[in-house]
């Protein structure tokens, strides 16, 4: 068998998170980040109104080795900045409105509830 290069196996963890969580109002891109990004393993950056997303792998983690395990917790994690950026969005405004955030919070709270209660639980 192939051995899968780090990236393309972190871009099929982040497009199976996206799928496990339902995330499919937002255009999400992964990419390649050659640089090291001050100790940073990946990072988001995420376009609320237009729900785009470029999630980004660093591909110099600075001698700490790319594992499978280590790649799929870090693509989980910034797939969950992407459910969680309305949140961060609606914070950095100036006028916030308690309606925004509560919308934004349900919103979490129906894809959660629709993966944890599809039939997946007994």
């Amino acid at each position: 068998m192939k051995k899968v290069s780090p990236f393309k196996y972190y871009k099929d963890r982040v497009n199976y998170w996206v799928n496990y969580f339902g995330l499919y109002n937002w255009e999400v891109h992964v990419h390649e980040d050659e640089d090291e990004f001050e100790g940073m393993l990946a990072y988001t950056c995420s376009n609320v109104d237009n729900k785009r997303a470029d999630i980004y792998l660093v591909m110099d983690w600075n001698g700490t080795e790319m594992t499978r395990p280590e790649l799929d917790s870090t693509a989980f994690h910034e797939t969950l900045e992407v459910m969680l950026a309305e949140i961060r969005h609606i914070a950095e405004k100036r006028d916030i409105r308690f309606g925004e955030i509560d919308a934004a919070i349900h919103s979490i709270i129906r894809i959660l509830t629709t993966k944890i209660f599809k039939g997946d639980v007994k």
